[in-house]
């Protein structure tokens, strides 16, 4: 029997999408690195084996997507036809007709049925109790602007090379390990769509950052 996945600390609430792109960044990031260990518990990670238990468990065969279909658009196709009593919010949502949605439909409630990992029934039942509009849900654009997402960023690269800790450098900013690391998928998402809009200013941005942090502690306001 498969064993229910162990997630990180304040990971159990994460959709499987969020969860892959946080897993994405980290293995970069991990690319990049010489100390593993550190990164990973960084992160909340027990070792390496727990993080290659998560990778593992995300990737299985049966929690891709169903015609396109992800585990997350399901439920929420789903949980909303079944709130509103109408099977035509399930259609508008997968963008599917009654038969696609029904064969969708079918295979889904047969992995939830068989899943003794509980991950799906998992993302079923918070999503049936979950009254929060996903459209209202906070944007990491919200709290760190375009400008502030740069300014860390640059700030990292800069004082990381000067030897000063990346945790250290969040923590000056006030920002969460785990909240930086979305901002940063988010942030970076947004440049590859709009590249017209955000190449310019990031140069802007770099080149006004890299200036303050490469004077390193002259700069009064740089306290580490």
């Amino acid at each position: 029997m498969m064993r229910p996945i162990r997630y990180p600390k304040n990971w159990e609430d994460l959709s499987l999408t969020t969860i892959a792109e946080r897993l994405q960044a980290i293995d970069q990031e991990l690319q990049q690195t010489t100390d593993r260990e550190l990164v990973l518990k960084n992160y909340g990670f027990e070792n390496e084996n727990h993080y290659k238990e998560l990778n593992a468990s995300v990737k299985r065969e049966d929690l891709q997507p169903v015609d396109g279909i992800s585990l997350e658009i399901w439920v929420q196709a789903f949980v909303s036809s079944l709130k509103n009593e109408d099977i035509n919010q399930a259609l508008r949502i997968t963008k599917k007709d009654r038969a696609g949605w029904e064969k969708i439909n079918q295979e889904w409630s047969t992995r939830m049925a068989t899943d003794s990992s509980m991950i799906i029934l998992g993302a079923y039942t918070k999503a049936m109790g979950d009254t929060v509009s996903s459209a209202v849900k906070t944007n990491p654009s919200e709290t760190i602007s375009f400008e502030k997402y740069v300014e860390i960023k640059i700030a990292i690269d800069v004082l990381n090379a000067q030897g000063k800790d990346r945790q250290e450098i969040l923590n000056y900013f006030g920002i969460a390990i785990l909240q930086w690391l979305d901002t940063t998928i988010f942030w970076k998402k947004e440049i590859r769509e709009n590249k017209e809009k955000y190449e310019a200013l990031y140069e802007q941005y770099e080149e006004q950052y890299k200036m303050k942090y490469e004077a390193g502690d002259s700069n009064a306001d740089i306290i580490f």
